[in-house]
């Protein structure tokens, strides 16, 4: 009975029920021990357990079943399952239907083959996929080619497995469309090819250049070098490499570096720089242009222009040598006019000297002879200015110049070869008003128009030489000749350098090359007509000098009394080496009111000067043997830097024009000048008018 308990306490309430069941079965029978029914009892039990344990399983694999279908259902890859060996579909999700166009009616019972939906573009893929799959259960990142319903095709990647279902073998198959994905790889891999080929390209680029291309950090290191020709680099390239420029270069052209570099980066933008270098094989010129690379590091290309230099500099030379034989050319042509013209200036002198030495009864006054000397001597400087302002070379003097002015002193001088042969007719606006140029460059090109005329007219002719006013803009010259003019095809080769149309031995070709050049420089127009037969006109047009429009010439110099001097006198000092000069000048100013002491060379002035002597102004010549004019100014302020003093010269270069800019105190006049001309000069320097007694 005791074990009877223990067994009942150890049953559930089931258990009861189905013991109650039992037990009613035992009583019935009534030929059943109490051992036999407890083993019913216990036999009993563990079915109950099977059987609850069955349920519980059938009920976890009915919720994975919904889950796996979920899973099934929702996944964005396309999944089917089909049977392995007929490849007939039995189950697809929504995926599939989308990605292959079918609904799922279409799709169920029926397969991939060809003969049937023909899913595969190549069967050979699909028998590639089923040989793997069969020999390894599983095949897993296929690329495949599928076809649509609609005929399009896809790229798909694939991966399969054999599962057993109810003892048949199928095939669950997870496709994702990778078309997008392999459109973007191929495109990648041809940009890819195309960096390397651009790549291959910029390095070969690279290597053909034949500038150094240098990368700079911030701080000046070199990250990186490219030279093709590695003799031009200050030290060789892995001595060079992660060491700073102030390492290497000297010290200015490092700090100039430095600075460049500073600004690339500073202001986002390109700087250039151009300097000499000592290099192992000599001494070269550089020029380099700097850009920022990135926001520490900076591109430079360097290149070396040694020989450019020195091919332009050697072009500089051969130009000024052709330019003088130019002027020599026409300089040929005038040497007899001016031969003439000088000797004729000279014999009046002479014959008017005589007369006054000779002093006979019957001799012209003595102020009418002193007249006609003075004439003779202001012709003869006319022409030697003349010529003087043709012998200057370029633009070396660039100030106010009024055309008519320079166009009278051409005619000047051509009136001594050319009246013989050839009329000049001349038309001078009035006012022309002013140009910004150079009267010397301005001088030669009007002089080769004119000569260039002449040459034209063989037998004689007119030349037209008119100055107009252009409207709103400026001013132009013409030169019209009546000569033999010429052809289109002449016309078109005119300019360029070395073409002309005389005999060998008697033009240079660079007359009308050298007269465009000219106009170009002073910012002017250049055109030429001309027929066959009918003659040529060259016109020039020049635009007006800021503010001048309509301004008249300054009045030629004329004569004015000579008074004996102004209020106040000074001390002057006379230096020149030449002897007729000093004999000349001094009673001149003298005559003035003025006191004067002479010296016949520089040194010998700065010795007076030094010793005490008393100086108002020394009249300072430019060209004297020994310490010549600049040389002596140059000493002189170091013992007087505010004397004042006045250039004499007979010919004006650049140099004259640097000492007045450098000396405010320095003033220039031009030989020969007469009593009035000094005396002019004197009232118009501001640093003497105090002393003369003149107003400031």
């Amino acid at each position: 009975m005791p074990i009877l308990v223990i067994v009942l306490l150890t049953l559930n309430w089931s258990s009861y029920l189905f013991i109650h069941k039992v037990s009613y079965l035992v009583l019935v029978t009534g030929g059943i021990t109490l051992i036999n029914a407890l083993m019913i009892v216990l036999a009993s039990r563990r079915m109950i357990e099977e059987i609850s344990e069955r349920k519980r399983f059938e009920g976890e694999f009915r919720a994975s079943e919904g889950k796996f279908s979920s899973i099934f259902h929702l996944s964005p890859d396309a999944i089917d399952l089909t049977q392995l060996e007929t490849g007939l579909s039995l189950e697809i999700n929504r995926c599939y239907e989308k990605m292959y166009g079918y609904s799922r009616e279409e799709l169920l019972g029926h397969s991939t083959l060809p003969e049937d939906l023909g899913l595969w573009q190549k069967k050979q893929d699909r028998d590639r996929h089923i040989a793997d799959l069969k020999a390894n259960g599983v095949s897993l990142g296929l690329e495949a080619c599928m076809r649509r319903k609609d005929g399009s095709t896809f790229i798909a990647l694939i991966s399969s497995a054999i599962l057993d279902i109810n003892g048949q073998r199928c095939n669950l198959s997870v496709a994702r469309d990778i078309t997008d994905r392999k459109r973007a790889e191929e495109e990648l891999r041809k940009l890819n090819l195309e960096l390397r080929k651009s790549e291959a390209q910029k390095r070969a680029m690279i290597n053909a250049i034949p500038d150094i291309i240098f990368t700079y950090g911030r701080d000046g290191e070199y990250l990186a070098i490219q030279a093709a020709d590695s003799s031009l680099l200050i030290l060789p390239k892995e001595q060079l490499l992660h060491r700073k420029v102030t390492e290497v270069l000297p010290g200015p052209i490092a700090d100039r570096f430095m600075r460049t570099i500073e600004a690339v980066l500073a202001t986002d933008t390109v700087q250039e720089l151009n300097y000499l270098l000592p290099v192992a094989s000599g001494e070269y010129a550089f020029e380099a242009r700097l850009a920022p690379l990135t926001r520490d590091t900076v591109l430079a290309i360097v290149r070396d222009v040694t020989e450019k230099l020195r091919m332009e500099q050697r072009q500089r030379e051969l130009q000024a040598q052709l330019e003088q034989t130019q002027k020599m050319e026409s300089l040929g042509s005038l040497a007899g006019g001016v031969a003439h013209d000088m000797n004729n200036v000279l014999a009046a002198i002479l014959a008017m000297v005589s007369v006054l030495d000779g002093n006979p009864s019957d001799a012209p006054t003595r102020k009418e002879a002193l007249a006609t000397i003075a004439r003779a001597c202001t012709r003869g400087r006319n022409v030697v200015k003349s010529l003087l302002y043709f012998a200057r070379k370029g633009l070396e003097t660039v100030g106010p110049v009024h055309l008519n002015s320079i166009a009278g002193e051409v005619v000047h001088l051509l009136s001594y070869t050319t009246l013989s042969r050839v009329q000049i007719i001349t038309s001078y606006e009035e006012p022309l008003g002013l140009i910004e140029g150079d009267e010397g460059a301005l001088s030669h090109a009007m002089l080769n128009l004119c000569v260039n005329a002449v040459d034209a007219m063989p037998e004689g002719g007119t030349l037209e030489i008119r100055s107009r006013q252009r409207e709103g803009w400026g001013i132009e010259v013409s030169f019209k000749d009546s000569g033999t003019g010429m052809s289109p095809e002449v016309m078109n080769k005119a300019m360029e350098p070395f073409y002309t149309t005389k005999p060998v031995g008697k033009g240079t070709g660079l007359g009308l090359a050298m007269v465009y050049g000219t106009v170009q420089a002073h910012n002017g127009t250049f055109e030429i007509r001309s027929e066959v037969g009918r003659g040529t006109e060259v016109i020039l047009g020049f635009p007006y000098l800021p503010g001048t429009s309509g301004v008249a010439a300054a009045p030629r110099e004329e004569s004015a009394p000579i008074t004996s001097g102004a209020e106040g006198s000074l001390n002057i000092l006379l230096v020149d080496d030449d002897e007729l000069i000093r004999m000349s000048v001094a009673p001149m100013l003298m005559a003035l009111g003025h006191h004067v002491e002479t010296a016949e060379s520089g040194q010998e002035a700065l010795d007076r000067i030094q010793n005490g002597l008393p100086v108002d102004l020394v009249i300072l010549d430019m060209n004297m043997p020994g310490l010549n004019g600049a040389q002596t100014l140059a000493r002189l302020q170091i013992l007087r830097p505010r004397q004042a003093v006045l250039m004499a010269t007979g010919y004006s270069d650049d140099s004259m024009g640097l000492l007045l800019k450098e000396h405010p105190n320095v003033h220039s006049l031009r030989k020969p000048f007469s009593m009035n001309e000094i005396r002019t000069k004197f009232e118009s320097m501001h640093c003497l008018r105090k002393k003369l007694g003149l107003p400031e």
